[in-house]
C-alpha cells in the first residue's frame, strides 16, 4: 500500500481564510498524469509571460500619461524631471520588451516546434513589410540597442472638456533621420507629430498574431495534456481555484495548482483555430 494519497481539491477563499475542499481521490497514475499535464502547461504559460511584459510595460507608459494629466487639472504644467525620466524609463521598458518577445519567440519555435519556424519567420517579415508602425517601433526598438535613446517629445492639447492634456511623440524628421526608415514612404506621410502610443497598440496587434500563430501550431502537442485537465477541471462544480493535493501518511502535503486561466486560454485558442479552419475551407 502506497504511503503517499493524492487528492483532487477545490481551493475556496471565504473572507480572510482559504478553505481546500476535497473532491476525490487519486490515484498514482493520474496523479502522475496530472504532474506531467501541468508542467506542459507551464511551458505554455512561460511563453504567454513574454507578450505580458509587452502589454504590462505598454500599460505602464500610458499610466504615465494618464497620471501626469490627472495631476495638471488639479495642479499646474510644471514638467519636472522625475516626469521626463519615468516616460523615457517605460519608453525603455517597452522597446524591450518588444525585443525579447520577437527572440524568445523565435529561439521557442527553433526548439520546441522547428518544422513551423520557417513559416513563424515569414509571418515575421511580413508584418514588418505590411505594417508601418512595426517598422517604426522595431527601428526605434534598434535605435535602443546602439544605445540611443529615441527622441521622445511632450506637448499639450486641448481636449474635448476644454482640458488640458499631455501628449507623448516622435517627429517624424526623427523618425527619417533613422537609415532604415529614410526612403519609407509611409512614414513619409504621416503626420509631423507621430502618436507613439498609435503605433505601439498597432505593434501588439502584430505580436498578438505572432503569439497565436505559435500556440496554433503547438495546439497538437498540448492537447493530451490539456484535454486531460480540463476534464479534471470539469468534476468541480463549486467556484475555486483547482488543486493537486500529494501527501505523506497524511502529514507534509505537497499542492500543485491547475491554472484554470491557462486552460481558457487554450479553449479559446482552439475556438479560433476552428473558426479559422472552417473560413479558409469555405
Amino acid at each position: 500500500m502506497s504511503i503517499y494519497s493524492y487528492k483532487l481539491l477545490a481551493v475556496v477563499k471565504t473572507g480572510k481564510e482559504i478553505v481546500q475542499i476535497p473532491i476525490r481521490e487519486l490515484n498514482i497514475d493520474e496523479y502522475n498524469r496530472c504532474k506531467k499535464a501541468c508542467n506542459t502547461l507551464y511551458k505554455v504559460d512561460r511563453k504567454l509571460m513574454f507578450l505580458r511584459m509587452v502589454y504590462w510595460n505598454f500599460n505602464d507608459l500610458k499610466k504615465c500619461e494618464i497620471d501626469y494629466n490627472e495631476h495638471i487639472q488639479s495642479n499646474s504644467f510644471y514638467f519636472d524631471d522625475d516626469y521626463l525620466f519615468n516616460i523615457l524609463r517605460h519608453v525603455h521598458n517597452y522597446l524591450s520588451s518588444v525585443n525579447m518577445f520577437v527572440k524568445q519567440y523565435e529561439a521557442n519555435v527553433k526548439r520546441g516546434t522547428p518544422k513551423y519556424f520557417d513559416e513563424f519567420d515569414e509571418h515575421r517579415k511580413d508584418l514588418h513589410f505590411k505594417n508601418v508602425s512595426y517598422r517604426i517601433i522595431w527601428e526605434l526598438r534598434n535605435e535602443l540597442q546602439h544605445s540611443k535613446m529615441p527622441d521622445i517629445n511632450i506637448k499639450f492639447v486641448k481636449n474635448s472638456k476644454n482640458y488640458f492634456e499631455m501628449k507623448i511623440y516622435i517627429k517624424k524628421d526623427y523618425l527619417l533621420s533613422i537609415d532604415k526608415l529614410k526612403r519609407d514612404n509611409e512614414v513619409k506621410h504621416l503626420d509631423n507629430n507621430v502618436d507613439l502610443f498609435k503605433h505601439s497598440n498597432n505593434m501588439n496587434k502584430c505580436l498578438n498574431e505572432l503569439a497565436r500563430d505559435v500556440f496554433l501550431n503547438e495546439l497538437k502537442e498540448i492537447m493530451e495534456d490539456y484535454v486531460f485537465l480540463k476534464n479534471l477541471v470539469n468534476e468541480i462544480h463549486i467556484d475555486g481555484e483547482p488543486c493537486i493535493e500529494k501527501s505523506y501518511n497524511g502529514i507534509k502535503p505537497e499542492y500543485t495548482m491547475i491554472n484554470i486561466r491557462l486552460i481558457d486560454f487554450i479553449e479559446n485558442l482552439i475556438r479560433y483555430g476552428e473558426r479559422t479552419e472552417i473560413v479558409s475551407k469555405s
